[in-house]
């Protein structure tokens, strides 16, 4: 596809945009950095507390990737840098990539699929799961294509990125077991999330339907406090399960408890309260007008206007009426 000169002008030409696009590009800067942190600090745990003190599953030696983690971790960190800084300047002077629909739609179908299967054969498809992690690397790619940046957020790049080193440690040190519940509720999880993607990617006519997005993320939340449960009742029940890995998922589950709840305050519940005040602020304004220069509306005051608000609004203009009919006392 070569490259437009038109989103650039547009840019140029409206300065409101071009800060809104300035700002989305420092919010990828402060993604890649919890990004990269967050994966670099999964892959020092895993080395330092884990892969030093448990022994590997033999049955994984020839797999692909499973002999060392640092392929994972490198292809993480590649995804943190394309997703944030490489796929951002290549898309800087494009147009959104068009025909997208049909790709997602497929792409969405699939991961229902691949995740109910995933659900039903968690015991003997593990690997798989791993595999899966790097198949979600498509979530941002079908953003980056859409240019629609503020959807990339930092719960968004850690997460992706977080994920595959996590699970290479846990495929590779535990696998099934106590340490699969994580996994199995993840899968539920997703069959339901990538649903969801699945109708919004059919266009306009099925969104109406989709009224359900916040409960989306509340499930979410749910989730890692069941796995933060799961882990904490070995503190009360003998098991001989390394605590290594049960304190790592236990952590993580805080720390994704965390990101979803300020995500889940940021756009449902201050979101909404601001969306009721420029709406209250859009119905008084309106009603403002039918009192300009002092003359009513002959029709009244509209429908969704409260009540005290019209009388007050009514008392100020008569006042301002008088003050003009009435000589001012000073010289």
């Amino acid at each position: 596809m070569a490259p437009s000169t038109s989103t650039h002008r547009a840019l140029s030409d409206h300065p409101h945009q071009q800060q809104g696009h300035e700002e989305n590009l420092a919010k990828l800067g402060e993604c890649a950095r919890w990004g990269m942190l967050s994966t670099l600090f999964s892959l020092v745990y895993g080395h330092l507390l884990v892969a030093t003190q448990l022994p590997p599953d033999p049955r994984q030696d020839g797999w692909l990737l499973m002999k060392s983690p640092l392929p994972t971790y490198i292809i993480s960190v590649g995804y943190v840098l394309g997703v944030t800084c490489l796929a951002p300047k290549l898309m800087e002077d494009r147009r959104p990539v068009s025909g997208l629909r049909p790709v997602m739609v497929v792409y969405n179908a699939l991961q229902v699929v691949i995740s109910f299967w995933l659900l039903y054969e968690m015991l003997r498809a593990a690997y798989w799961y791993y595999v899966s992690k790097f198949a979600d690397f498509l979530d941002t790619v079908f953003f980056l294509l859409n240019k629609k940046y503020e959807h990339i957020s930092a719960l968004h790049v850690v997460h992706h990125s977080l994920m595959p080193v996590n699970m290479w440690y846990g495929l590779r040190y535990q696998p099934g077991g106590h340490s699969s519940f994580m996994g199995f509720l993840n899968a539920f999880v997703h069959v339901v999330m990538y649903s969801y993607y699945l109708l919004a990617a059919m266009g306009p006519r099925v969104r109406p339907f989709l009224w359900w997005k916040k409960y989306l993320t509340a499930l979410q939340m749910v989730q890692f406090i069941f796995v933060m449960v799961h882990s904490l009742q070995l503190l009360f029940i003998e098991c001989p399960v390394p605590y290594q890995i049960t304190w790592w998922i236990f952590g993580t589950s805080v720390m994704f408890l965390f990101l979803f709840s300020n995500f889940y305050l940021q756009a449902y519940i201050r979101a909404s309260t601001k969306a009721r005040t420029q709406e209250m602020n859009k119905v008084v304004n309106g009603f403002l007008g039918c009192y300009a220069n002092g003359l009513t509306s002959p029709r009244g005051p509209p429908r969704d206007v409260p009540e005290m608000t019209c009388k007050v609004t009514e008392l100020r203009q008569n006042k301002t009426l008088k003050n003009r009919r009435e000589p001012s006392s000073l010289p």
